[in-house]
C-alpha cells in the first residue's frame, strides 16, 4: 500500500531534501533495513561495486538508497531485471543476485535556453554466501613414497576439493627439515636430503 503525501517548498525544493538547483544525482550512502550480512569494502562514495556476504538461504532484502540530492529518480534491478524500489521494502533476491542502483536528475538549465542535462550515478551490489572452507577429499593418501636425493612431484589439487569451486593455495611445512614452501600452481616438487620418515604438513586456503 502506497501513500501519498505532499510537501510545500519555497526553495526550489531545497527544503524538503529535493533540490531542483542541485545538479548532483550522487548515491551518498545504502542503509539496510537489517544486518543481512557483511558489505565489503564500507560503503564510500567514490566506491561504485560492493560484496555483499549473505546467508545461503536469503530470500529478500530492504534498503533505503541515500542520495544528496532527493529530486533524483531511483531504479533498482536485480540480475538484470527492473523491480520496484521503495525504501525498506522488500525486494526479493538469492544469495548470488547482482543488485544494481542507479539514479537519474533532469536538470533544466534556464541560463542555456532550458537545455536539459541528466546526472547520473549507480552503484552494484554483487551477493554472495559466506565462502566454504576446503576439505581433504575421501581417499587421500596418508604417505608419500619417495628416494633420498631424487626429486618428486605431488599434484597436491587431487588431494583437496573447494566446495565453491575457488582456486587453491597451498602451502607446505616439513618441520624437521625446517622446510616451508608456498606453492606455484598445483604441482609440489622437492627433494627429501636422506632416508627417513618426515611429517609433512599441507595446507589448502582458498
Amino acid at each position: 500500500e502506497d501513500t501519498v503525501t505532499w510537501l510545500y517548498t519555497c526553495q526550489y525544493g531545497a527544503d524538503v531534501g529535493a533540490d531542483f538547483s542541485n545538479k548532483s544525482a550522487e548515491i551518498t550512502g545504502i542503509v539496510f533495513a537489517e544486518n543481512y550480512g557483511t558489505l565489503a569494502p564500507e560503503f564510500g562514495k567514490d566506491v561504485k561495486e560492493y560484496k555483499y556476504t549473505v546467508a545461503e538461504d536469503i530470500n529478500s532484502i530492504a534498503m533505503e538508497v541515500k542520495l544528496d540530492n532527493y529530486a533524483s529518480v531511483v531504479t533498482v534491478k536485480v540480475d538484470g531485471n527492473q523491480v520496484k524500489y521503495r525504501p525498506n521494502k522488500a525486494i526479493a533476491v538469492t544469495s548470488s543476485s547482482l543488485v544494481e542502483i542507479s539514479t537519474a536528475l533532469e536538470y533544466m538549465d534556464a541560463a542555456n535556453n532550458n537545455q536539459i542535462t541528466v546526472y547520473t550515478d549507480n552503484v552494484k551490489i554483487q551477493l554472495a554466501p559466506p565462502n566454504k572452507a576446503p576439505s581433504v577429499v575421501t581417499g587421500a593418501p596418508a604417505s608419500i613414497p619417495a628416494t633420498a636425493g631424487e626429486e618428486i612431484s605431488v599434484d597436491l589439487s587431487g588431494l583437496f576439493t573447494d566446495p565453491d569451486g575457488d582456486t587453491l593455495t597451498y602451502t607446505v611445512k616439513i618441520p624437521a627439515l625446517n622446510f616451508e614452501q608456498t606453492v606455484e600452481g598445483d604441482v609440489f616438487k622437492g627433494t627429501i636430503p636422506a632416508a627417513g620418515k618426515y611429517d609433512t604438513v599441507i595446507t589448502a586456503t582458498d
